[in-house]
């Protein structure tokens, strides 16, 4: 929670959730045994309604409540969103949800309310198959512990194992798939199998010992972990393994144990609302600074604020939904198909909520009635730019069609994305015209596509198209989640090699400058580099980056459509001045003409995000591919003058 709410304060609080998992696999695999061990068999019925009153309730109901406040107060645009999450968070696949949207490289950036129950995905999936995997190992072991402790450890390994794979190469599978997570939880099962033995060899002055290492390393990891570390990878062993060391060391009667610290009664309160702490503390983040802004920087004391609210009302859920449904007779009692078919009952409710309720953010979204000049998008040509001070109901593309409003190469695949390496070179325009010209960067390469395909049209030449999400054509590191970006090294150096085998007319160069984590020396040399090779053969040109905002427009506009003031951003904030002339100086002196259209999209106040009746962003930093093809003219009157591209030529 302070991680989520203050995270420069505890950069590596992320890994609570893995000692979550432990700690959840620790008791459930107890619970299992106890079972087994007590010679009735193992009533799986009894387990999953256990299972249901312990979660399901505070759980459908802060997502429930989440969401009728998000349909009260967060920008329409997002509503459809934030419904498909309350489904898939009902039907208690959210991890797998939110690990399809991670991997989208067209997934809007805002956080999702539900996003913290990813965990409680990974949980009750685990749920579903961790009590038949241990039944059936006592049954083939003929009722013997160590038949379950070995399959515990062969799932540990394996799923550890594969962890370390998918890290460095699917690192969102990585973080949310149970798979690669299901070592942490079976690694609960194992101290569950081994604590009665340690109890047994260890004094309690090394079993205090063994706790207070454990608590260190939980520590520790919270402390020193880096918020852009890789993981879970091997880095998760760390606060997982301390987790089972405090687990296997604990409860023990030593004057200095950590119990001196964790018996305390403010921890041990924390500990009792901590599930319902864990479900009312990042919607309770997120919301309101969603409403402020998706993107904007938020103060460290809104965060520390927001964070200490969420304990009174933790304790309410705690004290009102969680307890009663656990402990309350009338609930207790009930047979196990009343509350397993009233858990489906409430999940089907949930869901139909979410599809219902969408009409209510279609009329929230009813767009301001003034209709603005339909050949305005044309005003996008004259500089400075006229931009519109409320949101026109004529408006293009639509607010709930910003998103899609993309290049047509990202549909048919001719725009990479983060693991392709083979330099495909989609042609599009007059292939036969024997007139090239190769656009080449990454997505804010990809954003010019539209307006340079219409020019192809128009003057019969051909479009090869090199670009690939995330991967500047300027030769330099690039990492991504943390690991190297070994992919974009490979496809850009054969990129480079294949437009110096094979010249073409013209070679168009744009990439994301301004949002770069590089330093400037880097972008710099890189960037001198890419140019000096190509232009050797061929005329280059390369077009200045635009703007990155602090802000999604189109959501922005949502909650702003009578005065879209909120929404426009200083030049000086959206454009890195020091690195675009820079850059500029570097394309230049290595043989490049450096276009510049950013004076079509800001003024000297505002870069702002609708012009005439023309939508110019399609997020925090890409053009909509209407705004970037009404700029084609513009941009031919400038790539003209460096090569006549007419058929013959």
């Amino acid at each position: 929670m302070v991680n989520h709410a203050v995270p420069d304060a505890l950069p590596g609080g992320y890994v609570g959730v893995d000692v979550f998992f432990v700690i959840s696999g620790f008791l459930i695999t107890s619970l299992i045994v106890r079972e087994l061990a007590g010679g009735e068999g193992f009533d799986f019925s009894r387990f999953y309604v256990r299972r249901i009153r312990r979660i399901l309730p505070a759980s459908l109901v802060v997502a429930v409540v989440t969401f009728v406040v998000c349909l009260i107060w967060l920008p329409p645009t997002l509503i459809p969103g934030v419904g498909t999450d309350l489904v898939a968070t009902v039907f208690y696949v959210p991890n797998i949800a939110f690990a399809i949207e991670g991997t989208d490289y067209l997934a809007g950036t805002e956080p999702s309310p539900f996003q913290h129950y990813w965990s409680l995905g990974i949980e009750e999936q685990f749920y579903l198959l961790w009590p038949l995997l241990l039944v059936v190992a006592w049954r083939a072991w003929a009722q013997r512990s160590s038949g379950l402790l070995a399959v515990t450890v062969a799932v540990c390994a394996a799923s550890f194992a594969w962890c370390q794979y998918v890290t460095y190469t699917s690192p969102v599978w990585a973080f949310f798939s149970l798979p690669t997570r299901a070592w942490e939880l079976a690694l609960g099962g194992v101290a569950a199998l081994l604590a009665p033995r340690v109890h047994t060899l260890c004094s309690p002055a090394v079993a205090a010992v063994l706790s207070w290492l454990g608590l260190a390393a939980i520590v520790t990891s919270a402390v020193v972990l880096p918020g852009a570390a890789p993981f879970p990878g091997w880095l998760a062993a760390i606060p997982a393994a301390g987790a089972v060391a405090l687990i296997l060391g604990g409860g023990r009667e030593v004057l200095w144990g950590p119990e001196i610290v964790l018996g305390r009664r403010p921890l041990q309160f924390v500990g009792e609302i901590s599930y319902s702490l864990y479900l009312v503390h990042w919607p309770l983040l997120i919301v309101p600074i969603t409403v402020i802004g998706a993107s904007s920087e938020v103060p460290a004391w809104i965060g520390v604020v927001l964070g200490l609210a969420a304990l009174p009302i933790a304790w309410l859920l705690y004290r009102w939904v969680e307890q009663p449904f656990r402990h309350a007779p009338g609930v207790v009692n009930l047979r196990p198909r009343v509350v397993i078919g009233g858990a489906g009952v409430a999940s089907l409710l949930a869901a139909i909520l979410a599809a219902t309720s969408l009409p209510v953010a279609d009329a929230r979204l009813a767009a301001n009635g003034e209709v603005a000049d339909v050949a305005s998008h044309e005003l996008g040509l004259v500089v400075p730019p006229e931009f519109s001070t409320i949101v026109p109901s004529n408006l293009t593309p639509a607010l709930t069609e910003a998103s899609t409003d993309i290049p047509s190469i990202y549909r048919d695949g001719c725009h990479l994305d983060w693991t392709a390496t083979e330099p495909i070179g989609c042609s599009f325009g007059d292939v036969t015209s024997g007139v090239r010209v190769a656009l080449f960067g990454d997505s804010h390469a990809a954003q010019w596509f539209p307006a340079v395909s219409e020019l192809a049209e128009r003057h019969g030449f051909q479009v090869d198209s090199y670009t690939k999400s995330s991967c500047p054509s300027a030769v330099v590191d690039v990492v991504l989640d943390a690991l190297p970006y070994d992919e974009c090294s490979t496809w850009r150096s054969a990129v480079l090699e294949r437009l110096v085998a094979d010249p073409v007319d013209l070679v168009i160069v744009s990439n994301a400058s301004n949002g770069a984590e590089a330093e400037l020396d880097e972008w710099l040399e890189g960037l001198q580099q890419t140019v000096e090779r190509v232009s050797a053969v061929s005329p280059v040109v390369v077009i200045a980056d635009t703007p990155y905002l602090p802000l999604v427009p189109p959501t922005c506009l949502a909650a702003n459509m009578d005065d879209t003031a909120a929404c426009t951003v200083s030049p000086e904030r959206a454009i890195r001045g020091k690195w675009a002339g820079a850059l500029a100086a570097t394309a230049t002196a290595a043989g490049a003409k450096v276009i510049d259209l950013n004076d079509h999209l800001c003024d000297d106040d505002e870069c702002g995000p609708i012009i005439g009746a023309r939508l110019v962003y399609r997020d925090a930093h890409h053009l909509t591919a209407s705004f970037a093809r009404d700029l084609a003219s513009v941009l031919w009157d400038e790539i003209s003058v460096v090569a006549p591209l007419r058929e013959g030529h």
